[in-house]
Parts: structure tokens; C-alpha cells; sequence
């Protein structure tokens, strides 16, 4: 969960902010980040994670990743791509038990011989190990309960874009003077009314939304001077 806290300034008459995306797009890479340790994953300076994480054990799985064996990659949906390795890979995988070994020849499919797990964007260091079930993607398949009683497959692209991945929570402060007016702004580019928020923390905004969704934000009583 991600609590945004959204300083709304006048930049046009009526236009507050002009489009807020939650979505970031990387540039190709040829190698993945590496992470030894829990604290060689992406935290800013209040040990939360400053990124989307989609993260695989290091070795065949990250090659895979480069390869095209997926259609997508890193930055893609908003996910910085890392390997992990030691501490790392057995402090966010290694409660799953026995998988095959990811430096072996025979995992040559990423969709049918990989593990992934997201990690959402602000998670405090100290529970960054410990996604929910559906957080992971586990060769092919998504546990959604961790129990084995609701298992849906997936490839890995879809499991990146799925609500088990790409599906967020965002607060929205409005300190402007006035309420202000959100608007989603559709794949077409049409604006579509969300709600209106009102002024002060009180009136803080929940909203559940994907990551690459765009909104813009604008005075509900507009100056017209």
C-alpha cells in the first residue's frame, strides 16, 4: 500500500496537476541488478522500497528475463528487474521449499522453470521479505491464498500486469485552497470524472489503481483572472 502525498500547486488557471502517472518505463539493459542482501535491494533514506521490484532468483532465470523467451522488459509496468542470491534469494523465496536448481541447463523457459515475486513500492525494510501468496509467481502458476485452493496460471508477463502484481493503493492530499476535481485518463486519452477531494488531510483520498494509470487534477473553482 502507498499513501501519495500529493502537494496540488496552481500551474494554469483551472489545471492543477497537469498529469500524475504511477508508472515509470526503463530503457533496455543488458544485465539485471544483483542483490546479495536484503539491504542491496532499492530503499531511499526512510528504509522503504523507492521502486516496483520484480524480483528472480539470480543466474538461468535472470538470463531468461533478457532473452526472448518474454516480451517485456526492465522498467516495463513500473518494475526495476533484480536477481537475488544468498541472503536475499533465502529470505524471499526460501520458504517455498525445494525448486530446481536455476543454475541448471534443463530451466530453459522462464514460464514453466522460474520463480518472481513483486515487491510494492514504499514496503518498509523490515517486512520486505515477506510478500502475500499472490505476490509470487511460482513456475507458471499464482497461489492466491497461499493454500493451494485458488491457483490461477499465468505467464509472466501477465502475472506483471495482473491485480497480483500491478494493482496498488494511493492516497491523495489536496492542500490547494479549494476541491480539487480527479480525472483517469483512459488508453484512448478521454478524460473519465473520479471523484472530487476536498481540502486537508481529513479529506484524504483511498483509491485502488494500476500502475501506469494516468490522472490529472483540476480547481474546482477556478480563477478566472
Amino acid at each position: 500500500m502507498i499513501h501519495l502525498l500529493l502537494l496540488l500547486t496552481m500551474l494554469t488557471r483551472t489545471l492543477l496537476a497537469i498529469i500524475y502517472s504511477i508508472a515509470l518505463s526503463g530503457d533496455v539493459v543488458e544485465a539485471i541488478s544483483r542483490a546479495g542482501n536484503l539491504s542491496d535491494l532499492p530503499f531511499d533514506e526512510n528504509d522503504h522500497l523507492s521502486t516496483h521490484v520484480l524480483a528472480v532468483p539470480a543466474g538461468k532465470c535472470g538470463s531468461l528475463l533478457l532473452e526472448d523467451t518474454v516480451d517485456f522488459e526492465d522498467g516495463s509496468h513500473g518494475h526495476q528487474w533484480m536477481e537475488l542470491e544468498g541472503e536475499a534469494f533465502d529470505s524471499v523465496f526460501g520458504h517455498l521449499g525445494a525448486y530446481a536448481d536455476f543454475s541448471s541447463d534443463e530451466v530453459t523457459d522462464f514460464n514453466t522453470d522460474c520463480l518472481a515475486v513483486c515487491l510494492e513500492k514504499g514496503t518498509l525494510r523490515e517486512v520486505v521479505a515477506r510478500p502475500l501468496p499472490h505476490r509470487y509467481f511460482l513456475q507458471g502458476k499464482v497461489d492466491q491464498d497461499g493454500d493451494g485452493m485458488r491457483v490461477t496460471e499465468a505467464s509472466v508477463q501477465q502475472f506483471v500486469m495482473s491485480d497480483s502484481c500491478a494493482k496498488v493503493e494511493y492516497g491523495f492530499v489536496n492542500y490547494h485552497d479549494n476541491p480539487i476535481k480527479m480525472y483517469w485518463i483512459s488508453h484512448s486519452g478521454q478524460q473519465v470524472y473520479n471523484q472530487e477531494i476536498g481540502v486537508g488531510e481529513r479529506k484524504t483520498s483511498f483509491i485502488n489503481t494500476f500502475i501506469g494509470h494516468k490522472f490529472e487534477f483540476y480547481d474546482s473553482q477556478p480563477n478566472e483572472d
